[in-house]
């Protein structure tokens, strides 16, 4: 019995191997079937791998772009390449660039963005601690700069020519400011700040958005050509890409762990925990969808071009900006008109619905599209003054904090209450009290410094942070904007005209670890003394 258990055993296995052969070669085809059926497709960076590019390598590695039907290689630039080349000539299907896009537009290349990953870019210019206070301090001196536009944009507003100094071919190292071989280095605030911080370097950093210069950066984008040949893929591609960027945006330290393993280890975990610290407030993933384009936005950043005279202007967005939900093509029902008279009466009708139905959905886009941008702006913006409401200054306040702290930098805060508010609405009506806060606001705004931030953050109390400011000359900005105010004059719809003052309590901070509630309440503490000791001056707490 042994002896025939042991004979018919390899005789069953071999049968089951024999009945489970086929299956498994099917699902082995199957499998590679699937796997060739990924398309191959390039995404070209505009720079070396480092956690700035962090949405696309999750995008990767979580499978996204898998789901989408999508085999992705992800490239680094190497020395010398430029990415728009790249892309226009083919050699990637979809690239990371800058505002230049707008250049190769103008060019006649067809360059389409399809989404935007910095609402606020990250460029600005560092100089030694000692070096240069002002931008304007930079005549004469040796500046390593390509030919990034929002830069010149802001040198050209503050009154500084391209002539006026040394440019320097970027070798995009800090080590040649550290050297003393430049007196300013172009850089991203997401990344040579660390390197300097490290190195044990002080510095100063100037940035365009202090003067109101605020360009879109990391601009995901591809050509008009794959979008009319490949447009399942081309929208595949960027729905999975922004899907990583979220995933990447809530989940940093896992996607700095594939940064490391796959990529890249040119950079330690620190400090891509520093560029991803750095990136949530250029990307706002909380407030803003992820890849979100105002056209708006762009036409302001076409202006900035023009003003430099690197676009014409009857320049035209037309096509630049990628539509997601393209409107249905009609022409087909055109065409058949030309068949017979009798489909012409149908199709005319069909097409008459189906014009009504786009005109409402186009105008409910449009509609929902200017509520969430007033929605937006109110989160940020006063609505009577105009000034930074109370939310936005305390975000602005905190940073500013950091930053002195991080820095070593003096800063200065006021709290400003106008006297007698009370009176004035009760004995003129609240629509006078309005005037008066608009009137002060404006005084304020052409008293105070561009660097100075100002908020309304109620009422009539408003907070002022002075920045790189200390106590002294902290004191003497106070007392100038309260002489301002207290010559100024409003007047009633009645025709009475009065004047009306301000009390300013005044703080600086102490210590890096000191927090902004405690700095506003000595800085409230000093506004209540002004006002209980006469009213319109300026107390120190």
């Amino acid at each position: 019995m042994f002896v025939c258990f042991s004979l018919c055993v390899p005789r069953v296995a071999a049968r089951w191997r024999e009945a489970l052969r086929g299956p498994l070669l099917l699902a082995l085809l199957l499998g590679a079937s699937s796997a060739q059926a990924l398309e191959q497709v390039r995404l070209q960076l505009n720079w070396q791998h480092q956690f700035e590019f962090a949405g696309f390598y999750a995008a990767k590695a979580m499978g996204y772009y898998r789901d989408a039907g999508l085999q992705v290689e992800i490239l680094a630039s190497a020395p010398g390449e430029h990415t728009n080349d790249l892309v226009i000539d083919g050699r990637a299907e979809f690239g990371v660039s800058d505002p230049s896009l707008l250049l190769e537009r103008n060019k006649g290349h067809p360059v389409v963005v399809l989404a935007v990953i910095f609402q606020h870019s990250p460029m600005v210019l560092l100089v030694p601690k000692n070096g240069a206070k002002r931008i304007q301090d930079l005549r004469g001196k040796r500046v390593m700069i390509d030919y990034n536009t929002e830069l010149r944009a802001y040198f050209r507003q503050q009154g500084l020519a391209e002539d006026s100094f040394t440019q320097v071919e970027p070798s995009y190292d800090p080590q040649d400011l550290i050297a003393g071989r430049v007196d300013a280095l172009q850089a991203y605030a997401s990344d040579e700040p660390e390197y300097l911080r490290r190195a044990g370097f002080e510095y100063r950093a100037f940035s365009a958005r202090e003067a109101g210069i605020d360009f879109y950066d990391l601009n995901l984008f591809t050509t008009q050509t794959q979008i009319d040949q490949h447009p399942e893929r081309v929208k595949a591609f960027r729905e999975a890409s922004l899907r990583g960027w979220k995933y990447a945006m809530e989940h940093p330290d896992e996607i700095m762990e594939v940064l490391l393993r796959e990529y890249s280890q040119k950079h330690a975990a620190d400090h891509l925990r520093f560029q991803y610290q750095q990136m949530v407030p250029l990307i706002q993933p909380v407030l803003v969808e992820m890849g979100y384009m105002n056209p708006e936005r762009w036409q302001r950043m076409v202006d900035s071009y023009i003003e430099l005279g690197l676009l014409p202007s009857d320049f035209s967005l037309d096509g630049f900006i990628y539509d997601s939900a393209p409107e249905r093509d009609l022409t087909w029902y055109y065409t058949g008109l030309l068949i017979a008279f009798v489909l012409f009466v149908l199709i005319s009708l069909v097409a008459i619905r189906f014009a009504r139905l786009s005109a409402r959905l186009k105008a409910e886009v449009i509609m929902r599209t200017a509520l969430q941008d007033e929605l937006q702006s109110q989160l940020w913006v006063d609505y009577l003054t105009g000034l930074a409401s109370r939310r936005h200054f305390i975000e602005q306040a905190r940073g500013e904090l950091a930053r002195s702290a991080r820095y070593g930098l003096p800063l200065s805060l006021c709290m400003l209450d106008l006297d007698n508010f009370k009176l004035i609405n009760d004995r003129y009506g609240h629509q006078t009290g309005d005037v008066v806060l608009q009137r002060f606001s404006e005084i304020c705004r052409a008293t105070l410094r561009e660097i100075d931030i100002i908020g309304r953050l109620g009422g009539e109390e408003f907070a002022i942070v002075l920045p790189v400011t200390a106590i002294a000359e902290a004191q003497q900005v106070s007392e100038r904007l309260r002489a301002a105010i207290a010559q100024a004059s409003v007047q009633t719809e009645s025709g009475v005209l009065f004047q009306f003052t301000t009390s300013i309590g005044l703080a600086q901070l102490q210590s890096p670890d000191e927090s902004l509630d405690s700095l506003l309440g000595r800085a409230d503490a000093a506004l209540y003394e002004a006002k209980s000791t006469g009213r319109n001056k300026v107390c120190v707490g």
